[in-house]
């Protein structure tokens, strides 16, 4: 019966009493009408109207609507106990916490006090704090700070599964389920429920040692068929699925492990354990007596016994049992039993005896079988409804707890103990969404459970509603209260509190608990048995020696036996209990045991749990005693268990054969402190790794790689191919794996810290049939003058595999050689027995070894890992004469390309060695020539112009060779070669000598076949979840064949043909299989065009789709597949694209493109996004993301990605207001990883910049094919490090040439990146130091001469350009006096400049020319070329203009250089370098300036507008004179004079300008939207370049401004966003330049600034007539104090033709502000400010400037716009600085500047 009570205000204030019987339905209807009638405050919220009843045993609820948004409170509490619990952390003790009148109303003073908390505790932990839903305070947790906070529900319908406290001392349990974010949906078909998986950890300790006989209740019996069957069938029940839809899964991996014991009496164990042989025959001593196999037993540890002595030794072995298997269960029990008996006693004596020596001498035998056996076993469920999804996916599902308490209760015999759970979800698929309540009755629904049979005695609950909120139906429920006792509640409006009486905003009312059944009676007393001995048993608990991980909790139930069968208990028996860590070494009487403690009564016996908190050895003990009065019967020998919680950790091995790696992976984290080889592993696994040089890298805590040396110097192979020969002589299968042993393994964790490693590893050594063919490297000719060097490896590079080498035979030189068979080979078969003896895979022939004009021919073998053996010859004529050294890069002269595919043959070249003057070795080698021609019949436009040539024939006429033709590497543009198989020559030779005797030709034959048909659905592969009845139709026109982009390409024989699957899965096998859709699918899948139409009206909510589109053409055909599930709600539309190819480097950025778009009907709600993945990625981790993470587009940094992993990206979208997610995955995405970084190293290891050559080496690396880019690192004078590459992308791995000083130290520092053939770009890097003496004081520059001159006579013109940049980067060492330098000396350093500036460039440009028809640059060449650029310009003090202007054409044009990807940032930074120190040679140009100002230095701008502005003002001083005699004389008759020449803009700053752009241009390109930009400061230029998403511009005005003080702020108006109308991003860029470098016939007070906006097609904004772009320009100019009295003012000015232009229609000067150092506000209507440089300029005032006196001039940059992209062009420049009719902002006279004029 439900009582309430409301009380009423008067008008005098006073609280009339209310009669006692007042119901709360009254009461509530009292309220109401107050409301109605102005009594109450109508603002606040109300609650309309509440119940309060119990309907259930001890459960109570309560049921109220709020009317309106606020904040309600529900305090509780229980007569009479409830109303002096101090639930307030300030309570006074001699105040009564709640006061309730006579008639039990609570008293006003008690009401203020509960708002006053709520309020508190709503502040705390609702909207301020926790931000939960609810919270709660009672007397025992009555802190608001430490108040329990609500968390989420699962399945509101349904309170069985709520989680209940386990003692009072816990805090109470405290659910929400709001609508949407509460259950579990599995949609409309069990396909869409994740199949679960549990793995089931079973048993419970058996009698103690020594029972002749198991206990038929334990595991000792086995998992039989009939307990595993109840397992079964209380899984079903708990899950509330079908018995059918409980299988047990895996059954033959059914595991059984018990922990026997023995100990030998007259044994010593030190002796016994001094061998592992010794050990291994008490084992199989022990397994024989047993009855069981050697192979499932292993002895865990092998210690003294207790009692041992010298005379009598009592060794203690103690075993690890493990048995697999499905019928396990009679031989778990027969081994069992038997250890048991004095059978196997005497059996295990007898052959322990037999073993002989000291063996002989064991006298007794004891045998303890363990404490019981543990088995583990596999079940696997399907949920069919949301209440078995919600059992078995919400939180932990199913707890060993709940499913151990079932099985006993229900099961009887065929219980077991169920001491762990694990859970799995084995197909994987998507987790169900969520969906609202569907009991509209209950929308909000709060549950208080507390433990049972002790609820609280009072408690306050606060939650707020929201206005969405008002009228839903509220229901907060208390569980577990005392049966019969009486709860009264108080609902309060906490918000009403500032409306006078807070208690016209109460309700209060009562109810009593539900009575509970009454319980049976109690059966008849018995008299009492006879008591003579008590026995403790424990009957479920951990195994003893078992290992848990930390967070178990253990559960010992126990229970109390007599010792005779007619013997009784006492009447009163307690179970007494304890605990202890275990501390390591300490005996066991010593060890930490906590104080005994009495367990727990139930109905089975006893209960203890022991929850411990960190890892480590636990003991546990148990005896039962006699409780009564003055008894002192106890059960003197207590139950023992030792269990660990921690892990036992075990580790596996592969071998990589590929690159030389084993990959070692632990199955838990382990210390990583052990960094060398040898503290890794032990003696024998090093003989067998090595013996060359091991690395180790610990990738992380639990991955291990160890980077073998060379196959030629490991013995892992022979060691594998010993044991797989001495496998086969036993008639045994080869093993697959090599065990390595690691080095003290029991030494990685303390003793007792309850962690074990497992010291074996077992390593996969990889296939292990068929040969690997080898490839030999080497030149077709070689000259006399240099070395013939001979590279073997297996193809497509790699690790395995060691080589032999064999001399075949002797020819003749020539094309038609015959057998040469009198030459002198001895000294060529004794290097090659040297490299035999060595294994080398590289074999080096000084010309004094050979003969000329003889041919070689060599055969190599290569035997790899499992020894199969390959081989391969290779041919090489040696020739008199110098010969270069040319030869492929990957050494095969076979490729095959596809014919929509750029082509790529890459060479390296070795110089000989000069040799005498006037010798035949003495060639100029400075003009290396290369020519490719294409002698077969097919096709190869893009190699020949089309200018007529009569030295070359292709196709029947006479063609002159394109520049791609004369490179050493040739690489052709897509469609080039045409199809069929091609031979093509190249020819090398140095120009000017002799043709035909210093020639190297070399042929390579190319295959074109083909390329491959590519079949796309749009949208991706899925899974997708699309809205049923949306618009949604299959969208196939991406298909493409690439050869159809070749102009004129035929393509009307391409065919789409569609196919429709639905799929269901096993889940059983988790198999999933395809069957046919419907017919009225079928039928629209008929269609044979591009586009499938309606699909999203023909679908059916609940199956799983699968589309298939098959694309044809030219015979060739490709199938794309997309999977598709349909939904209810208007969820998004969600569409991700996988990479392609699927193959993404772990060292680059992986971009990831998706979108999102609204359903059809589904509102205007917001859109929020969100990012998974599998394996997983911490989205919420910012470093690891150069984007934000919840935008469709994405972007992963470099190094995050793991590689070897395989990852699914899945994008989800929901749109507020909706409930389900819209969502859509990308394809398995393979990261490759780097190779295995070896070292880089110098020599000599010291020498003098600019004389010594220098050889930089790398060693040891691994990881298949490299290519090597090996150099040094610069430190210019701001210390910024650049990288000089020497040798660029080779499989050269060593480069000889001079190195320049370091500017801070002795040690240059030099670095080797490579990069692996199949690694998608992956790179390692590492750095070593030489010591590089500086060249003597004085001599540098005629150092940095030599060095140029010698550089220009190297090679080509790659090399030419690394050895040059060497040359002028010797000259960049800071803090050079160039003020005091001859001018000889300065001259000659711009010479030096300007020859490696001219050779860098020379180069540069060969590889800009190459970038067309599709042909992206390669990143490392453009990287190499703008460094280099920056480098050689790194002073602009010894720059010409030339050679500056020549520097940044370069660098703009690699910038701009076709490329899909952004330029890595030491790119930008080195090009916004270059182009801030041309803007200086202007300046330097203009004004004598001291010349040890270098390109990076740190003084401010205003000091070079200063400087530069010092020498113009003496000109501008005169004009402005001349204008202030107009201004004092307006009627003067003097003749007007004219003005000189506008100043226009420099060309080499106009190139400066242009430069800026491509800077700015090439940070953004290929970016996500958001991610990370680039902010480039320098000295004259500043840029900053970011790509936003067009949302993030969407604010009405956002200021942006480039990262320097003199910057101009810029205000975009919101149309900026408004017209980005089908736009994903927009890329903004801004820009600062030095204000001296752009000239003004005025005074330029500010530096220039721009902004450019442009969107994703290239567009920029419209911004509307009426809109203004507003800019904010700070002061930067010099003082007035140089212009006399001169009356001025200030004015905005965009510079454009050359000019600064003031008075434009559309720009005005807004306001002046001369305070904290001043700036300009300007605003510019429409597009006015967009690419323009925009400034601030004095401009003197009243001056009228005739139309006629103009001046008309032109120059090669003059209108500076970048839309119009800076192009060259020449256009009439006029004076257009000074206007008359100008409007005065603010006038003063100079040199006095508190005189102001008022006008």
């Amino acid at each position: 019966m439900l009582t309430g009570r409301k009380r009423t205000r008067s008008r005098t204030g006073a609280f009339p009493r209310v009669d006692r019987e007042m119901t709360g339905r009254w009461a509530s209807a009292v309220m109401t009408v107050a409301l109605l009638l102005g009594m109450l405050p109508a603002a606040a919220p109300s609650t309309d109207p509440p119940t309060f009843a119990s309907d259930l045993p001890e459960r109570l609820d309560l049921y109220f609507k709020p009317t309106t948004a606020g904040t309600v409170a529900v305090l509780s509490w229980q007569q009479p106990d409830g109303l002096n619990q101090p639930i307030y952390a300030d309570s006074n003790p001699s105040t009564p916490v709640l006061d309730v009148d006579i008639s039990g109303i609570v008293k006003t003073d008690s009401v203020t006090r509960v708002i006053a908390t709520a309020n508190a505790l709503a502040a705390a932990q609702i909207t301020g704090g926790a931000n939960a839903h609810a919270a709660l305070i009672d007397e025992v947790f009555n802190e608001t700070a430490g108040a329990v906070v609500a968390t989420r529900c699962c399945a509101p319908h349904d309170t069985l599964h709520l989680h209940e406290p386990l003692v009072r001392t816990d805090p109470v349990a405290l659910y929400t389920t709001r609508n949407g974010t509460h259950e579990w949906s599995p949609g409309a078909a069990a396909p869409d429920i994740p199949l679960v998986e549990m793995t089931l950890t079973l048993g419970k300790a058996g009698l103690a040692g020594g029972a002749n006989a198991i206990d038929a209740s334990t595991l000792d019996a086995g998992l039989t068929g009939d307990r595993r069957n109840a397992l079964r069938l209380a899984i079903a029940e708990l899950a509330h699925v079908s018995v059918d839809k409980v299988t047990a899964h895996d059954v033959a991996s059914t595991t059984h492990v018990w922990t026997p014991s023995i100990e030998i009496t007259k044994l010593a164990h030190s002796w016994v354990e001094d061998t592992a042989a010794r050990r291994e025959v008490v084992r199989d001593a022990f397994a024989s007596a047993a009855g069981l196999s050697a192979s499932s037993v292993a002895m865990t540890s092998l210690t003294e016994a207790a009692g041992s002595t010298d005379v009598t030794p009592k060794m203690r072995a103690e075993f690890t049992v493990t048995i697999v298997g499905s019928d396990a269960a009679e031989a778990v029990k027969t081994s069992n039993a038997r250890i048991r008996t004095q059978q196997f006693r005497d059996a295990t004596l007898e052959g322990v005896r037999d073993l002989g020596q000291k063996f002989s001498d064991a006298t007794l035998v004891e045998s303890d079988p363990g404490d019981g056996v543990i088995a583990t076993c596999k079940f696997r469920v399907a949920a069919s409804t949301n209440g078995a999804w919600t059992r078995l996916g919400y939180g932990d599902g199913i707890t060993p707890t709940q499913l151990d308490g079932f099985v006993s209760e229900t099961y009887g015999s065929d219980a077991v103990t169920v001491s762990g759970i694990s859970r799995t979800f084995p197909n994987g698929g998507t987790m169900p969404s969520l969906v609202p309540i569907t009991d509209d009755y209950a929308r909000y629904i709060y549950d208080i459970v507390h433990v049972p049979g002790q609820a609280r005695f009072q408690s306050l609950f606060v939650t707020t509603f929201t206005a969405e909120d008002v009228g839903r139906m509220t229901r907060v429920s208390w569980h577990n209260q005392r049966p019969g006792e009486r709860l009264d509640v108080l609902l309060v409006d906490v918000d009403g509190v500032g409306w006078g009486d807070p208690t016209s905003q109460t309700w209060q009312g009562h109810a009593e608990v539900m009575t509970a059944p009454p319980p049976s009676p109690p059966p008849p007393p018995s008299p009492p048995p006879r008591v003579e001995q008590i026995q403790t048993i424990v009957y479920a608990g951990p195994e003893d020696g078992s290992t848990h991980p930390l967070g178990t909790v253990f559960t010992f139930k126990l229970r109390a036996e007599p010792s005779c069968a007619e013997c009784g208990l006492p009447v009163v028996t307690e179970m007494h209990v304890r605990t202890a860590k275990e501390v390591a070494g300490a005996a066991d009487h010593a060890q930490p045991w906590g104080s005994w403690r009495q367990a727990s009564p139930t109905r089975e016996g006893y209960v203890y749990t022991h929850y411990p908190k960190e890892n480590g050895i636990y003991r546990f003990e148990a005896k039962a005693v006699d409780g009564g009065l003055g008894a002192t019967l106890e059960d003197t020998t207590p139950v023992y268990r030792r269990y660990i919680v921690g892990a036992r950790i075990t580790a596996k091995g592969a071998l990589d054969r590929a690159r030389g790696v084993i990959d070692i992976a632990f199955s838990s984290p382990v210390p990583t402190d052990r960094v060398k080889p040898e503290d890794v592993f032990d003696e024998a696994s090093l003989a067998k790794l090595g013996p060359g040089a091991l690395k180790i890298d610990w990738f992380n805590s639990t991955r291990l790689r160890v980077i073998l040396p060379p196959a030629e110097k490991s013995n892992v192979c022979a060691a594998w191919r010993d044991a797989r020969t001495a496998a086969v002589e036993a008639s045994a299968a080869p093993p697959t794996d090599l065990r390595v042993t690691l080095k003290d393994a029991n030494t990685y964790f303390a003793a007792d810290s309850g962690f074990e490693v497992d010291g074996d590893v077992d390593v996969a050594m990889g296939p292990s049939a068929g040969a690997t063919p080898v490839n030999v490297a080497g030149p077709p000719t070689v000259g006399q003058c240099a070395h013939l060097k001979l590279t073997a490896a297996p193809v497509g590079g790699g690790w395995d595999g060691v080589t032999t080498w064999r001399l075949l035979m002797t020819n003749t030189s020539g094309f038609s050689p015959e057998p040469k068979p009198d030459v002198d080979v001895g000294a060529v078969n004794a290097i090659l027995d040297a490299a035999n003896a060595a294994t080398e895979r590289v074999v080096t022939f000084p010309p004094s070894s050979t003969v000329s004009d003889t041919k070689y021919t060599f055969l190599t073998e290569l035997t790899n890992c499992q020894g199969e053996v390959s081989n391969e010859t290779i041919r090489v004529d040696r020739v008199a004469g110098v010969v270069p050294y040319v030869y492929p890069a990957a050494g095969a002269l076979d490729f095959m390309t596809y014919y929509s595919n750029p082509f790529e043959a890459a060479f390296d070249v070795a110089l000989p060695e000069r040799g005498t003057p006037g010798g035949a070795c003495d060639v100029d080698a400075s003009n290396l020539v290369y020519v490719w021609r294409n002698i077969s019949a097919g096709r190869a436009d893009c190699m020949y112009t089309d200018e007529k040539d009569v030295s070359n024939r292709y196709a029947g006429s006479n063609y002159k060779l394109a520049p791609r033709a004369t490179r050493r590497t040739l690489a052709t543009t897509p469609f080039c070669l045409g199809m069929g198989r091609h031979v093509i020559q190249l020819t090398s030779y140095f120009e000017g000598s002799v043709k035909g005797t210093s020639e190297s030709i070399t042929f390579i034959n190319v295959e074109v076949v083909k390329s491959p048909v590519v079949a796309l659905i749009a949208g991706g592969a899925g899974p997708r979840a699309v809205q049923k009845g949306s618009v949604f139709d299959l969208d196939g026109s991406g298909s493409t064949d690439p050869d159809l982009g070749k102009p004129g390409a035929p393509g009307n024989n391409q065919t789409f043909t569609w196919q429709c699957k639905t799929l269901t899965l096993d889940v059983e096998t988790g198999v999933e299989t395809e069957s046919s859709c419907e017919d009225e699918l079928d039928e629209l899948f008929g269609s044979n065009g591009k586009f499938i139409r309606g699909v999203g009206e023909k679908i059916r909510v609940g199956p799983r789709y699968k589309f298939t589109l098959t694309y044809q053409n030219a015979g060739l055909t490709n199938s794309f597949s997309t999977i598709v599930t349909a939904v209810v709600d208007p969820v998004p539309v969600v569409v991700v694209k996988t990479p392609h190819p699927a193959t993404v480097s772990s060292t680059a950025p992986l971009r990831l493109v998706g979108s999102v778009s609204r359903a059809r009907g589904s509102g205007d709600g917001k859109i929020r996004v969100s990012w998974s993945s599998s394996p997983p990625l911490d989205f919420s981790d910012r470093k690891l993301f150069a984007t934000p993470t919840n935008s469709p587009r994405m972007t992963i940094n470099a190094n995050v990605l793991v590689p070897g992993e395989r990852y699914v990206f899945t994008l989800r979208a929901r749109q507020d207001g909706q409930a389900a997610d819209g969502f859509a995955s990308t394809g398995a995405i393979l990261v490759a990883g780097p190779p295995d970084p070896g070292t880089v190293v110098a020599t000599p290891s010291e020498g003098t910049a600019l004389d010594t050559m220098f050889t930089i080496a790398t060693q040891g690396w691994g990881g298949g094919s490299l290519r090597y880019t090996l150099g040094y690192v610069l430190s210019d004078a701001r210390g910024r490090d650049v990288d000089v590459p020497l040798l660029v992308e080779s499989t050269l791995s060593q480069v000889s040439g001079l190195l320049p000083a370091n500017v801070s130290s002795d040690h240059a520092r030099i670095f080797a990146i490579a990069r692996a053939t199949d690694a998608h770009g992956a790179s390692s890097r590492v750095e070593g130091t030489v010591r590089v003496l500086k060249t003597p004081r004085g001599d540098e520059t005629k150092a940095a001469k030599r060095a140029l001159e010698t550089a220009l006579r190297v090679g080509d013109p790659g090399m030419r350009a690394a050895a040059a940049v060497t040359a002028a980067a010797a000259l960049n060492t800071p803090n050079t006096d160039r003020s005091s330098m001859p001018a000889a000396d300065v001259k000659e350093r711009r010479e030096v400049r300007a020859g490696a500036m001219d050779a860098v460039s020379a180069a540069a440009t060969r590889a800009i020319e190459d970038v067309v028809d599709g042909v992206e640059i390669d990143p490392g060449v453009l990287s190499t070329y703008v460094t280099s650029v920056a480098a050689v310009a790194a002073v602009p003090a010894e720059l010409t203009k030339q050679t500056a202007e020549l520097g940044l054409t370069t660098v703009t044009g690699l910038l701009r250089a076709r490329s899909s990807m952004p330029a890595p940032i030491e790119v930008t930074s080195a090009a916004a370098a270059m182009v801030s120190g041309a803007v200086e040679v202007q300046l330097d140009s203009l004004v004598a300036k001291t010349p040890n100002a270098t390109l990076n230095a740190t003084t401010t701008t205003g000091g070079a507008v200063a400087v530069a502005s010092t020498q113009l003002y003496g000109t501008r001083r005169r004009r402005l004179l001349r204008y202030r005699r107009l201004l004092q004389d307006d009627n003067s008759t003097n003749p007007v004079e004219l003005i000189d020449s506008a100043p226009v803009i420099d060309p080499l700053v106009a190139k400066a300008l242009d430069g800026s752009v491509a800077v700015a241009f090439s940070v953004t390109r290929g970016q996500a939207p958001n991610e990370t930009g680039a902010e480039l400061l320098e000295r004259h230029v500043t840029i900053s370049a970011k790509r936003y998403h067009v949302d993030d511009l969407a604010a009405e005005y956002r200021s942006l401004r480039a990262p320097h003080v003199s910057a101009a702020r810029y205000s975009l108006p919101k149309s900026v966003a408004d017209g980005s109308v089908g736009q994903i991003h927009a890329d903004v860029f801004l820009y600062r330049w030095s204000g001296a470098a752009l000239p003004s016939a005025t005074r330029i007070m500010t530096d220039a600034s721009a902004i450019d906006v442009v969107y994703g097609d290239g567009s920029r904004p419209s911004i509307g007539a009426d809109e203004e772009v507003v800019a904010s320009i700070p002061f930067t100019g010099v003082g007035l104090e140089t212009l006399e009295k001169v009356i001025y003012e200030y004015k905005c000015a965009r510079h454009s033709g050359g000019v600064w232009r003031v008075d434009e229609a559309d720009v005005r000067t807004v306001s002046v502000t001369e305070a904290d150092g001043g700036s300009v506000t300007c605003a510019g209507r429409g597009n006015a400010f967009i690419g323009y440089a925009l400034g601030a300029v004095i401009a003197p005032i009243n001056f009228t400037l005739v139309a006629d006196e103009t001046s008309k001039g032109s120059t090669a940059q003059g209108y500076w716009f970048f839309m119009a992209a800076l192009s060259l062009f020449t256009i009439l420049l006029s004076v257009c600085c000074l206007r008359s009719g100008m409007r005065r902002y603010q006038v003063k006279i100079a040199n006095k500047d508190d005189y102001e004029i008022e006008n």
